[in-house]
């Protein structure tokens, strides 16, 4: 009793911070679990704690029943609350190792303040409740600072990745196995300078090593994590991507034929005009008018109309599709205009005829009319650029009438 009443004040602040680290220690456990009754269950774990700890040293038993009821208290704690034994150990084994090496850095360091060996600071009551008030105190330190660097969420993800929560507490019984040897050193009573210096440089080395693990380890599981919603933020760009090419296609594309729309290819013709004016290109366009479509939609209705439009579509598309600078786009009901890139005036006529041909090869699949077009094609020289869009579009529009004129005449000896 006179260990009481001689350190009233000591044994109270002692229970104090320990009850307040293992509170800390529970709530952390409670928010790593996410569980439900983490208030009222963390403060029962303190107490439970500070009860057991304080009987281990009012009973006097081996300091190794500290280690002993710390590690069996906190397995059972979170397993209560719902952990898995691999995140039970884990954490219990952090707890511990903190524990342990604080306790035997507080024996080396009581005895160089005080100048007693450390057996007396070991086994001494009076100065070993002095020992585990500043072991406490200390512990909420280190655990308070290192959920406020290391942050909270970074060790859930340690604990929640499997390789990372098993390397925790393999990384602390090695670390506290070097605590045991040095406690077994004090026991057997090596000379007190060696003592002192084994207690304080094995401690201080084992709590840089263990926490030097534990930042590299946060930052393995950063770059982990980086990584992981690096994929995620790649596939939804991608996603986001593919849905904006495709408003991007619907917004400039013909729904009928599936070629580009009137405002997409006038202002296509426009920049290869402006191309060929400043930067000395050429370029060629082709003024396509299906033939017959008023006649078609009158005798057969419009979904023959519609029909036709499509077929001399499909034509034009087989006929320019290896062209991938080449566009083709609808700019009236029966009015189609193609841009050919980079081209000269033989190889345009080329491409015309190849498209004609295309197009008369649609009757083979077509028995109600007949498809064809009138064509006018323009080589746009840097002379014609300079003229601009509108005379481009008049020039070749003539020699589309040209060649419709043809075609009825055509007709005429037909008939």
């Amino acid at each position: 009793m006179e260990i009481i009443k001689d350190y009233t004040m000591i044994f109270t602040s002692a229970s104090l911070f320990t009850s307040m680290y293992h509170y800390l220690c529970a709530r952390f456990c409670g928010y790593i679990l996410e569980s439900e009754k983490q208030k009222t269950q963390c403060f029962i774990y303190a107490i439970t704690n500070t009860i057991a700890y304080f009987l281990v040293f009012f009973l006097e038993l081996s300091h190794y029943w500290y280690y002993f009821i710390g590690g069996t208290l906190y397995i059972s704690q979170l397993k209560l609350m719902g952990a898995s034994f691999r995140i039970a150990l884990g954490i219990a084994s952090h707890f511990i190792f903190n524990l342990a090496t604080v306790f035997i850095a507080y024996i080396g360091i009581f005895s160089y303040s005080y100048n007693v060996s450390p057996q007396f600071a070991f086994y001494d009551p009076n100065m070993r409740l002095d020992i585990i008030f500043f072991t406490y105190f200390t512990l909420l330190l280190i655990e308070m600072s290192t959920y406020k660097k290391i942050g909270l969420a970074n060790i859930k993800t340690i604990l929640n990745q499997g390789k990372y929560t098993n390397l925790l507490p393999i990384l602390a019984i090695i670390l506290t196995l070097p605590m045991g040897f040095d406690e077994y050193i004090v026991i057997i009573d090596a000379s007190y300078n060696s003592q002192v210096y084994i207690l304080c440089i094995s401690s201080f080395l084992n709590i840089v090593l263990y926490y030097t693990v534990l930042h590299h380890t946060v930052d393995s599981t950063n770059i982990a994590s980086y990584r992981a919603q690096n994929d995620i933020t790649k596939i939804y760009y991608d996603n986001l991507k593919t849905r904006s090419q495709a408003i991007m296609t619907k917004a400039n594309q013909d729904e009928l034929t599936l070629l580009y729309n009137k405002t997409y290819i006038m202002n296509y013709t426009s920049d290869a005009i402006i191309e060929v004016a400043k930067l000395d290109k050429t370029h060629g366009v082709i003024f396509v008018d299906i033939n017959g479509l008023k006649f078609v939609n009158d005798t057969y209705g419009h979904e023959a109309g519609d029909r036709l439009i499509k077929r001399v579509s499909n034509a034009i598309n087989k006929s320019i599709r290896d062209r991938s600078d080449d566009r083709a786009g609808r700019i009236g009901g029966d009015e189609l205009l193609l841009v050919i890139s980079n081209i000269t005036s033989d190889k345009l006529h080329s491409v015309a005829e190849r498209i004609k041909h295309s197009i008369s090869v649609e009757n083979d699949m077509e028995s109600m009319f007949h498809v064809s077009a009138s064509m006018g094609t323009l080589h746009i020289t840097p002379d014609i650029a300079q003229h601009g869009l509108d005379y481009v579009l008049q020039q070749v529009d003539i020699n589309m009438r040209l060649d419709k004129e043809q075609f009825y005449k055509e007709m005429e000896i037909d008939l």
